[in-house]
């Protein structure tokens, strides 16, 4: 997948790159295009101006293009008579275009001659800008560029070959002063857009017309804002699927290992008191163990006590399938914080002093009365000690206290056990999962204590908060709000 994403960004990059090149190009082709019109327009303008419909009279009421593509047959015709000293070739370019254009009008060579003369003394050496109007060659350039889509602000000028200088310079602005100007002929001067005025002059073209424009490249740019904002759209989106095809891929192989972990877990849980049940009740049928009701009794009661230790971890299972359903009704009244805790402590402070640990309360909260469901915060505080102290291996030291807030009341439960990672804080309050310990059933339970803690703690509009480092123990604080606006 990868290879295959990384595939379509670099075929994107080399069409978009393909797709500017062809755009420069095409602007380039676009504006020398414009510029050649321009030229054979004043070209031909002047012709007309200085009386060319008098030798072919009925070519006049031909189209303006027609009448130029005549003029260019006609001055090949003259470049011809020129070079009659050389030996041209029959099948050459120009003498098809010579023999094609006087079979199509019907004009002799002897004609062509007196015209090439005649036209030779009426377009007698003159300064070049006396032989266009600027008015006019502005108005050219703007409708010739026009025409071809190419809306760019310009600069132009006209360079006199004679002079070896520009004989006028228009700016974009029309500003006028030195320096504009200087910089405008050093920009016109370095110009790709140039074109040969009056270029049928034969060998004396007497200039040219330079043009220039500041934001090509950003013209050119913007032709492909269209694709290009296509092909990152669309290229983000195949990333997004991606990048999240991969998360859910991670995800669902991490609820693989924690399902697989919870099922080990959950078998380890209710194998130990199928196996006490099943051997207790083997007992009893035993003959010897049926006339002893001491006995009987005593079996009676593992049963019992190992099936309400089976109960009572289904129903921690069925409480957090009901509380992701939001099914849970809770009991709202008031309770004292301080008599759960005294209580939660005297229960297990039998498991710790078994371990040699010791616990201890500092229940400095003047206020400890919320408004609550007794039954869910009382299994809130059991799961957090007794976390603390399955996860304290050696003489475990715990520590719970309370102090009061503005608005309610924070309960903190403190050990010097094996402590957690930062990886496994991310993930503690996570259904199922369990911090690892080296074996899996070094310390019994499903995790769903913790999310179970967390469900009940959002629930109460209250917020828990974690402080862990491995080997240095862990700080689980909760805060409880003294109302709750259901």
């Amino acid at each position: 997948m990868s290879i295959a994403l990384l595939g379509i960004v670099l075929l994107q990059s080399y069409w978009i790159n393909y797709y500017l090149r062809l755009s420069r190009l095409q602007f380039n082709h676009s504006v020398r295009h414009a510029l050649n019109d321009v030229s054979m327009r004043l070209e031909l303008k002047e012709k007309h101006d200085l009386g060319f419909s008098e030798f072919f009279p009925a070519l006049s009421d031909q189209n303006f293009y027609g009448e130029l593509e005549i003029y260019e047959q006609i001055s090949s015709n003259m470049e011809l008579q020129r070079s009659e000293f050389q030996e041209i070739p029959k099948d050459s370019f120009y003498v098809q275009r010579q023999q094609v254009f006087y079979k199509k009008n019907a004009i002799d060579l002897t004609s062509a001659m007196a015209m090439s003369s005649l036209l030779t003394q009426r377009f007698g050496p003159r300064p070049l800008t006396q032989r266009f109007n600027v008015d006019y060659l502005d108005e050219l350039l703007k409708e010739e560029l026009r025409s071809r889509g190419i809306n760019l602000d310009f600069d132009y000028g006209v360079f006199s070959r004679s002079g070896n200088s520009f004989n006028f310079i228009q700016t974009r602005d029309d500003k006028n002063d030195d320096k504009t100007l200087k910089t405008t002929a050093q920009y016109l001067m370095n110009t790709p857009y140039k074109v040969e005025l009056f270029k049928n002059d034969g060998l004396q073209r007497p200039g040219r017309l330079m043009i220039h424009f500041p934001r090509a490249k950003n013209y050119v740019r913007s032709t492909i804002w269209g694709m290009l904002a296509g092909a990152v759209l669309f290229t983000g989106i195949i990333l997004f699927c991606f990048v999240y095809t991969i998360q859910v891929i991670f995800r669902q192989k991490k609820l693989s290992e924690i399902k697989n972990d919870f099922l080990n877990n959950m078998t380890h849980e209710f194998k130990t008191p199928i196996a006490t049940i099943s051997l207790a009740t083997d007992s009893i049928e035993n003959p010897r163990i049926l006339n002893n009701q001491d006995k009987i009794k005593r079996f009676a009661g593992i049963i019992r006590q190992e099936n309400r230790r089976m109960n009572k971890q289904v129903e921690r299972v069925l409480q957090m399938a009901m509380l992701d359903k939001k099914d849970v009704e809770m009991k709202w009244k008031r309770i004292d914080l301080h008599n759960i805790i005294e209580e939660a402590v005297e229960t297990l402070s039998l498991q710790v002093d078994r371990k040699d640990g010791q616990i201890r309360t500092e229940l400095r909260g003047a206020d400890a009365v919320i408004e609550g469901d007794e039954t869910h915060i009382t299994n809130v505080i059991h799961n957090l000690l007794d976390n603390a102290n399955k996860y304290s291996y050696e003489k475990p030291d715990i520590t719970v206290s309370t102090v009061n807030t503005t608005k309610g009341i924070e309960i903190s439960v403190k050990d010097k056990g094996i402590g957690m990672s930062k990886d496994a804080l991310k993930h503690i309050f996570d259904k199922f999962y369990r911090v690892p310990t080296g074996n899996v059933h070094d310390v019994k339970g499903f995790g769903l204590g913790l999310s179970y803690v967390k469900a009940i703690i959002d629930a109460h509009k209250g917020k828990i908060n974690v402080k862990s480092e491995p080997g240095k123990g862990s700080e689980f604080t909760i805060y409880l709000p003294f109302q709750v606006n259901t």
